[in-house]
């Protein structure tokens, strides 16, 4: 009976916790106090069969699965699926944009060829810059999860596919020097990032 109380104990703090609950937040959906949350959690008694139940439905479990060892520590949280949703929609709702900037560079190749005679190829060389920038409009727009590091890969991609573009674009008056604008530019987005992590650093452990 000990064991039973310890095992459904942890398991009912491990739903509560992999939810980012606390236990009045918790005690709240059940209809509960947070008082009998707690004595759940400690062992000191046993929710009866129809809160537990509630509670195995509630989070997509089984009542066997909490009533075993670590049986609930497979279960991915609502909150978790419904990010997880989220993102997955963001990367292909960028990817489709992304997507229209190569449908137009092709548009414009084509279209080159076809009324002029010429194939102008840069449009595709230019559509690399410009899917960055595409990218990092929508990671800005969404606010993505470190937001900050993932600029810093995208500015980069970003600055340099554009000095290559540049490059190709005027070959002809040799300005390679060009590229010497993508250090200090790099250096700049590297440092800020850096600086970015540090403060948030700093705040995590000043909120602690």
């Amino acid at each position: 009976m000990d064991d039973l109380r310890r095992v459904l104990a942890e398991n009912i703090s491990e739903l509560r916790k992999s939810n980012n609950l606390t236990q009045a937040e918790f005690a709240e959906r059940l209809n509960y106090s947070d008082k009998a949350v707690s004595k759940w959690e400690r062992g000191d008694s046993l929710p009866d069969v129809i809160v537990l139940k509630t509670i195995a439905d509630m989070y997509g479990v089984g009542l066997d699965d909490m009533l075993r060892e670590n049986g609930v520590r497979h279960v991915v949280s609502p909150d978790e699926v419904l990010r997880d949703e989220q993102l997955t929609q963001k990367i292909l709702i960028t990817a489709l944009w992304v997507t229209m900037v190569w449908i137009v560079a092709a548009v414009v190749f084509l279209y080159s060829q076809y009324s002029r005679g010429t194939m102008f190829w840069m449009a595709f060389v230019w559509a690399v810059p410009v899917s960055f920038l595409v990218a990092l409009v929508f990671a800005r727009r969404w606010g993505a999860a470190d937001f900050k590091r993932i600029s810093c890969i995208l500015s980069s991609g970003f600055v340099w596919s554009a000095l290559i573009s540049f490059y190709f674009q005027f070959m002809s008056y040799n300005i390679w020097m060009i590229f010497f604008i993508g250090v200090p530019v790099q250096i700049a987005l590297i440092l800020s990032s850096k600086i970015h992590d540090s403060s948030r650093s700093l705040r995590s452990k000043s909120g602690k």
